[in-house]
This record gives structure tokens, sequence and C-alpha cells, in this order.
């Protein structure tokens, strides 16, 4: 068996996974890294709020972007907490059990980052 280094391995892993995606995708991934906020990548990208949304929960099932980076951590450990000790799985009763507290998008994205295959997998 080859020994690799462990960075360059993972360097090769996130490269590999970043040639694979969409140009658009590519692109929101681009800016978020450079510290856009999800507003001002729709501007940049002359799409709607929905489209940047639904690229950034593509991005964190990919494990390329880290769901704390997006959400307030507080935010993720209760809608982990909440999914995880009143056993719900649609989104529909996720977002009722929490009321207006949490928006679909929050709630989709930490479902993305469930979802989202163990790094040793991909």
């Amino acid at each position: 068996m080859v020994d690799r280094d462990k960075s360059s391995w993972i360097k090769w892993k996130m490269e590999s996974k970043y040639l694979r995606l969409t140009p658009s995708l590519r692109e929101t991934l681009d800016l978020f890294l450079n510290g856009n906020d999800l507003e001002k990548i729709s501007k940049v990208k002359g799409v709607n709020m929905e489209t940047v949304e639904r690229y950034i929960i593509e991005l964190i099932s990919k494990s390329l972007i880290d769901v704390n980076d997006v959400l307030d951590s507080y935010k993720v450990e209760e809608i982990l907490n909440g999914i995880n000790n009143e056993n719900i799985v649609s989104l529909k009763e996720i977002y009722n059990f929490f009321g207006e507290g949490y928006s679909y998008f929050e709630i989709k994205c930490v479902l993305a980052k469930l979802s989202a295959e163990p790094e040793h997998i991909k």
C-alpha cells in the first residue's frame, strides 16, 4: 500500500470534489469561501436567494462547506437535538416542531449535514 501525506490526500480529495462541481456551484463556493454572505452571493450571481440557499445546501451535503459556517452553532445543536429527541424525520414535522423559530433553509442545512457521507468514504 502506498503511504500518502495526509494533508496532500485531503487537498487532493477537495480538489477532486471541486472539479466535479458545476460551474455555478464552484462560483458559489468561491464567493462563500471569500467571505461573501448569501445576499451578496445572490447579487453577484444575479440569482434569487432560494437558488443560493439551494446551492449552499448542496455544498454542505458534499462536505465542502461546514454547516457551522452558515448557521450559528447553537441553532445547529438545537435542530439536531430536536430531531434526535423527538424522533421526527420529515421536513414539515421538524418545521412544525420548532414553530417559526427556524426557517426551512436552516433545517435543510442541518439535514444536509446529516446526509453527507463520511469524509473517508468519498
